[in-house]
């Protein structure tokens, strides 16, 4: 969708609307994501948990949200250097079952003019 701001009387020029980030369900959380996934390929599962304002993390690092692993209860690196840093490992079903809810909690929501419908003015 694409709005219009008038700079003078004879241009204009086009913005595009950027989401609100305050209103995004996974803003300012983190992921990283060890193994392979079995029912979504890693970058489908990226993708979508930037759209609802969350970022990948190829390491694990202080401050990671979630480490997404195929096994938790591995010894693989991932998974014990977030063991060390406090950081919540979960499977790949509570993954999909956070992604599935937060993406339930997107609600898009359409402007509506102070007038009554029919009104030009």
């Amino acid at each position: 969708m694409s709005f219009f701001w008038y700079d003078n009387m004879f241009s204009c020029t086009a913005k595009r609307k950027q989401p609100q980030e305050e209103n995004l369900p996974m803003r300012g959380l983190s992921f990283c994501f060890t193994g392979e996934l079995s029912s979504i390929k890693r970058n489908e599962a990226e993708d979508r948990i930037k759209t609802l304002g969350a970022f990948s993390k190829s390491t694990v690092v202080k401050g990671l949200s979630f480490l997404v692993s195929n096994n938790p209860e591995s010894g693989s690196g991932k998974n014990k250097k977030a063991s060390e840093l406090g950081i919540p490992v979960i499977d790949e079903e509570e993954f999909l079952a956070r992604l599935t809810e937060a993406e339930g909690a997107v609600v898009t929501k359409i402007p509506v003019s102070g007038g009554k419908q029919g009104e030009l003015f």
